[in-house]
This record gives structure tokens, C-alpha cells and sequence, in this order.
């Protein structure tokens, strides 16, 4: 005897669909802060590059085009280099690795790296109807060559070894760039003296002691850059808040243009193909750092954009003078 299944006659009323809550519109600026206050609270410092394999003291660059990442990726690739072991300053995406012929290994992780996105908004304040530029930070992910197979990276581009004893075309390389700027038109004055460096916003001048003061020449070079950086942001310059409004003309050494002279000197140095050489932070300039970061998302983000700005100051005027009519 078979057993047969009736249907009930009602009707069963079906609720509407359920439309999926909107998803909270990410922080990327909060993001990439945790990022770098996760570091300094270990007691690493994001700006100084990883030092043990022989192209150390190089910006990171992507594989495929051979373009150096710029600005905040300098720091974050940095601080990935650093944290994982990586002795190759070379990047690439997913897409760009099997383009190429290589396989991203298993369990490997990439790294998200942001970028200046733009869209046209209706400017409600605008009678006009006008639309406005609105500016906001997206993300992508790139991985390590280390961490691709197959992959010929032997001539890659954008990399120079840096042998123990090639320090003279580096050293160089630091000279052409100080001189360069400091002889450019409009630039600040200079002069050596046993003092401790720094840069005096009210005279427009940078002192530092003479090279012999130093331990060696990575170290004055450092110190230099650094305080060159803080002279792009006179008035007459780059114009930075925490120059033009020092009005002592002395630097509050816990600020903001702290930090971008510091950031400034490590990617000067690693243009010019040397290791920064710097002072352990201090308990003081970390705690002041962290404190901004914890209150304000996007200091460092700030401070590495100014910081690249920079460097985008002294170096053309460098290369200008380089490269300007016989």
C-alpha cells in the first residue's frame, strides 16, 4: 500500500526579501594607521628599510613596470620587508605574477598598499549645479618576488646591487643631491659649525657639523637630508604649517615636521642607494607619535605624502642642476 503525500490547499505567505544591511565604508586611513602604530609599539620603526640582504637601502619597486612605490607604500613595504624577512625590494600583483609566468606560493600574503582615487559629486552648495572632485584612498594587494615561483628576476628592473665596498659611487650619489639642491636658485644657505644639526626656520639656514664629527659618511648624509628636508618647508617653499608657524624659529621636536624630515631623509637615502643611519627614536618622540596617531587617523598619512613632496623638491633641483645646459 502506498503512502500518498498531500499538499495542504493553504497558502503560505512568503516574506519579503531581506535586503542585506549596508556595509560600513571602510577607514583606510584608520587601517594603514594601525598598521604603523602596531610597529612602533613593538619598537620597530617603519622608516627605516630592512638591511640584510645586498640590495638593502633601495625603494621598493614594483617587478613589472620597475616604478618606485612612492609616499605611504614606501613605509608600509618597508615595514612587510622587515617584519617577514624579504631581501628583495620587489613587488608585483596576483595578476601581474601570472602575467609574467611566475605562481604566487601557497600560503603566502600579500600586502595592501593604497592609492588617490577620484569621483565627480553633486555640490549641493553650488547654485550652479556644478559637480565637485572629491578625493578618497583605495586599496590594492601585492606580493613579495620572493613569494612567486618561477619567476626570472635575475635583471629585474629598478635594481642595483649594493656591494660592502661600492660606498663611494653612493656617497657620491649624496653629495650630487645635497649640492645640488643647496646650490639651486632660491635655495637655503648652509654652513658647518660643532653644534648640534638643525635647521633654523628664521634665518633660513641648515647647520651641520663638518663631515669628520661624524662616525661615518652614512651618518652625515643622513643627518643632512634630514635637515635639508625640513628647509622645503619654508615659506618660499613647500610652505609647511610647521615651519611657517614655528615662530621661534626653533622646531618642536615631538610634531608633525618631525616626522616628515625623518621620513624625507629615509627615502633621500634610499634614492641615493644607502641605509639611513639615524638616532634610536626616543621614548618621547614615539609616545608624541603615537599619541597623534591614536587621535588623529591620518597623520601619518600626511606626514609621508609631505615627506615625498620633499624629496619631489630636492631632487629635481639636484638632477637640474645635473642635467641643465653646458
Amino acid at each position: 500500500m502506498s503512502a500518498s503525500v498531500s499538499r495542504s490547499s493553504s497558502t503560505r505567505t512568503r516574506k519579503p526579501a531581506r535586503k542585506d544591511a549596508p556595509k560600513p565604508r571602510r577607514d583606510i586611513a584608520q587601517e594603514v594607521t594601525d598598521r604603523i602604530v602596531e610597529a612602533l609599539t613593538a619598537g620597530t620603526v617603519p622608516w627605516r628599510p630592512q638591511h640584510t640582504g645586498t640590495e638593502s637601502g633601495f625603494l621598493p619597486a614594483n617587478l613589472v613596470t620597475g616604478k618606485k612605490y612612492r609616499g605611504v607604500n614606501v613605509f608600509l613595504l618597508w615595514l612587510a620587508e622587515r617584519k617577514r624577512g624579504f631581501t628583495r625590494p620587489l613587488w608585483m600583483t596576483y595578476r601581474q605574477a601570472a602575467q609574467a609566468g611566475g605562481q604566487v606560493r601557497a600560503g603566502s600574503k600579500s600586502v595592501p598598499i593604497v592609492f588617490w582615487n577620484f569621483m565627480e559629486k553633486e555640490d549641493k552648495k553650488n547654485p550652479s549645479g556644478e559637480k565637485k572632485r572629491v578625493a578618497f584612498l583605495k586599496t590594492y594587494n601585492v606580493f613579495n618576488v620572493e613569494d612567486v615561483d618561477g619567476l626570472d628576476t635575475e635583471a629585474a628592473p629598478g635594481e642595483v646591487p649594493l656591494e660592502p665596498d661600492a660606498c663611494p659611487p653612493e656617497l657620491r650619489a649624496c653629495a650630487e643631491v645635497a649640492t645640488g639642491f643647496l646650490r639651486s636658485p632660491g635655495a637655503p644657505g648652509c654652513v658647518e659649525m660643532e653644534v648640534t644639526p638643525h635647521y633654523n626656520c628664521r634665518t633660513d639656514v641648515v647647520v651641520t657639523p663638518p663631515l669628520a664629527s661624524y662616525e661615518t659618511p652614512e651618518a652625515y648624509f643622513s643627518t643632512l637630508f634630514h635637515e635639508i628636508a625640513h628647509s622645503t618647508g619654508h615659506a618660499s617653499r613647500l610652505g609647511r604649517r610647521g615651519i611657517t608657524e614655528a615662530g621661534s624659529g626653533l622646531l618642536d621636536p615631538y610634531a608633525e615636521e618631525e616626522m616628515v624630515a625623518e621620513l624625507a631623509a629615509s627615502l633621500l637615502c634610499a634614492h641615493c642607494g644607502i641605509a639611513p643611519v639615524t638616532e634610536e627614536m626616543s621614548a618621547a618622540y614615539v609616545a608624541g607619535w603615537l599619541d597623534r596617531m591614536q587621535t588623529d587617523s591620518g597623520f601619518f598619512l600626511k606626514a609621508a605624502g609631505a615627506a615625498q613632496k620633499a624629496v619631489d623638491l630636492i631632487r629635481p633641483a639636484a638632477e637640474d642642476r645635473k642635467t641643465g645646459p653646458e
